[in-house]
């Protein structure tokens, strides 16, 4: 009787500190994926406010001012963007797709509606499988729209949060084997 008491006991010992370890582990793994997100969406929020800023335009390194975001002279060319300047009433006053290759004047109703939609505040979204997060310049006849291509961003983001939870449940299976 006493053997199957202890063994009570053991089992309740194991369930309760993988409880604690569980709550633990996904506190922390949780907190480090959601910063890692927002810091991702920070970043290219920076770079399309930035292009947005310079009149849709990607400066050259030597020409920004301080408040540039950090982008290496490689980065510059691996950012993917396109522009859409709006006149007053709304529509579409010219376009830019120079610097993307993934989207085209068929498309840019979507991706007008999408900004409208979310009343011109900056903001990401899915496309196609691909993930878009735009920018908006207020102008003197008009709005200029930023949309930059980040879905290699989010990509890695995801990932990253896949990894993490994998290892936070093999960590878990450890300590489980480890406590038994």
């Amino acid at each position: 009787k006493e053997r199957i008491m202890i063994k009570k006991l053991q089992l309740k010992f194991i369930f309760i500190a993988t409880v604690a370890v569980m709550i633990v582990l996904s506190t922390f793994i949780g907190l480090t994926n959601s910063v890692m997100y927002q810091r991702t969406l920070s970043n290219v929020f920076q770079v399309a406010q930035y292009i947005a800023e310079n009149d849709g335009v990607m400066p050259d390194k030597n020409k920004q001012h301080k408040d540039a975001p950090d982008i290496s002279t490689e980065e510059r060319y691996r950012v993917r963007f396109f522009t859409v300047t709006l006149d007053e009433n709304d529509e579409v006053e010219s376009t830019d797709f120079g610097r993307i290759a993934a989207v085209s004047e068929e498309d840019l109703d979507r991706f007008i509606e999408e900004v409208r939609s979310n009343g011109y505040k900056k903001s990401h979204f899915t496309y196609h499988g691909s993930s878009y997060a735009y920018a908006v310049s207020e102008m003197d006849s008009g709005k200029l729209l930023v949309f930059v291509d980040c879905t290699s961003e989010v990509e890695t983001a995801e990932e990253f949060r896949t990894s993490s939870y994998l290892l936070g449940l093999l960590c878990l299976l450890f300590f489980v084997l480890f406590v038994s």
